[in-house]
């Protein structure tokens, strides 16, 4: 099952949760084009940092922690720049890891239709891994 990695969860309530509107996982669903079963049935949701404040060091850990865990290789969706970054910094093969930015309302991004399109695809072709 595809992966798709957040940062970490300012609500505490869960990682990249559909339900919630406005939120990045609302966003990130409603752009995907699916419906909220395929979405919730095609995707496990985790963020890099399990609390709920961002902080580099313990990103650059978590990175090195996630990759050596992912079994047989599951596609990674990887959201926005902290992410990559703290990915990248690990030194492990990112084979696999599909970068896409962060769909928070304040990453202007999306506000291109390409963009979304190119979010809608990709999201969908990973659905089906």
């Amino acid at each position: 099952m595809t992966i798709i990695l957040g940062m970490c969860d300012p609500s505490g309530e869960g990682a990249l949760l559909p339900h919630h509107p406005g939120s990045a996982g609302n966003r990130l669903w409603k752009m995907s084009g699916m419906d909220l079963e395929t979405w919730e049935r095609s995707f496990t949701r985790v963020n890099l940092i399990p609390g709920t404040k961002w902080d580099r060091r313990e990103a650059a850990r978590e990175a090195q922690r996630f990759l050596g865990s992912r079994r047989g290789g599951e596609p990674v969706v990887a959201l926005g720049a902290a992410v990559r970054a703290a990915l990248e910094a690990s030194g492990q093969d990112l084979s696999g890891v599909y970068f896409l930015p962060h769909p928070s309302g304040r990453n202007l991004a999306y506000n291109s239709p390409k963009a979304r399109r190119f979010l809608r695809s990709t999201l969908k072709s990973l659905a089906a891994k």
